[in-house]
């Protein structure tokens, strides 16, 4: 499996997180950053998942 990449941009305002690899509950404490760091920056996020190539039942639930 792919580990989980986060790159992040801005677009008219809104911060865009953009998730690539395998999402999965065990990479989520060493995700490179996150959901929480990105909130900070605005008051929504827009979430890019197309560079997904894998998401276990559990990887859209784990905390941040």
């Amino acid at each position: 499996m792919d580990r989980l990449d986060l790159s992040n941009s801005e677009c008219d305002g809104q911060v865009v997180v953009a998730l690539r690899g395998d999402l999965v509950v065990a990479d989520a404490a060493s995700a490179p950053a996150g959901p929480a760091e990105f909130a900070a920056r605005g008051p929504a996020i827009i979430i890019g998942i197309a560079g997904l190539q894998f998401t276990g039942p559990s990887g859209l639930t784990a905390p941040a």
